[in-house]
């Protein structure tokens, strides 16, 4: 990807800037990159590094992030254009690209990754539903595109599982610095060894009990990864912040690693959110197909047939 004002490409995105020659050659530029991007989601797998453990790169969220902003600002300059073949294309491409990065998430962020790459794909699609000037055949290519995407639940499981090894690999590396410590503090005589001992006592850290701890909420979040929002609940974790005493009760170091590699329930809700944008690009699809096919807009029953 070449570098580019990020700013002009985001605000031409959103209807704020217009179609200048420099974005027009920025994005001719990056024709190469957009290709290969279009051959990766032909492949109909993303195979990204594995992630174990917190100090594991991940180099290439951004450029994804950076090759979908240009792959949505070149759609949108075709639609502009009336080049509504080109711009299906695009789009197209920008969703299988959210919905496979993820599928096949390495990491949480990879998977919200792949979920704002399928979001702004998505409200481009929408906006092209509602273009009057698209022809049939496009929004019925849509349609088809969009029975394609998702779920998002399984990318969602698959990055939470790797979300626990990666804990369960920091709490080991601590466990083995803990030992090291300990054992510095009984050779060397210049170690404050009363500090020492008091610091690696295992009251104060139990690994065990610590992964034990994270498998519970990682396997709570998995349950989560399947409901809708309405059913969703809250996790408790109260007992691991203790107050300003947290320091003195046991494995206060492990419930600070617990609280420090917890997950945040909005990762959840980011699906949720997806699964409603999803639904939402389907529904604005068939009504203007509806509309474009009947004349008219569909019209809601308000009430079950016979009964007035």
């Amino acid at each position: 990807m070449e570098t580019t004002n990020l700013l002009l490409v985001s605000d031409f995105r959103m209807g704020q800037a217009p179609a200048s020659d420099e974005l027009r050659e920025w994005i001719s530029e990056n024709a190469e990159c957009l290709a290969r991007v279009k051959r990766g989601t032909e492949c109909a797998i993303c195979l990204a590094p594995p992630v174990e453990t917190i100090e594991t790169p991940v180099p290439y969220v951004n450029p994804w992030l950076h090759m979908q902003g240009v792959l949505e600002a070149r759609a949108r300059l075709a639609r502009l254009d009336g080049r509504f073949a080109a711009a299906m294309d695009d789009l197209a491409v920008g969703l299988r690209f959210g919905d496979l990065v993820q599928k096949g998430a390495s990491s949480l962020i990879a998977y919200l990754v792949g979920l704002a790459i399928f979001s702004s794909s998505a409200e481009s699609a929408m906006e092209l539903a509602r273009d009057p000037a698209a022809p049939p055949e496009m929004l019925t290519q849509l349609a088809a595109e969009l029975e394609t995407i998702g779920p998002f639940d399984g990318g969602l499981v698959l990055a939470m599982k790797t979300e626990h090894r990666t804990a369960c690999n920091v709490v080991d590396d601590l466990c083995a610095k803990r030992d090291q410590m300990a054992l510095s503090a009984c050779i060397d005589l210049n170690t404050n060894r009363v500090w020492a001992r008091l610091r690696n006592l295992r009251y104060f850290f139990k690994p065990n009990q610590t992964k034990r701890d994270l498998a519970e909420v990682h396997r709570f979040m998995i349950d989560q990864a399947t409901r809708i929002y309405a059913d969703m609940e809250p996790f408790d974790i109260s007992e691991k912040e203790g107050g300003r005493w947290a320091v003195l009760r046991p494995n206060a170091i492990g419930n600070y690693v617990f609280l420090i590699m917890l997950p945040s329930e909005k990762i959840v809700e980011a699906r949720c959110r997806a699964d409603g944008l999803l639904a939402g690009a389907k529904l604005v699809v068939a009504c203007n197909r509806f509309a474009r096919e009947k004349g008219q807009w569909p019209i809601p029953a308000l009430c079950a047939p016979g009964c007035c």
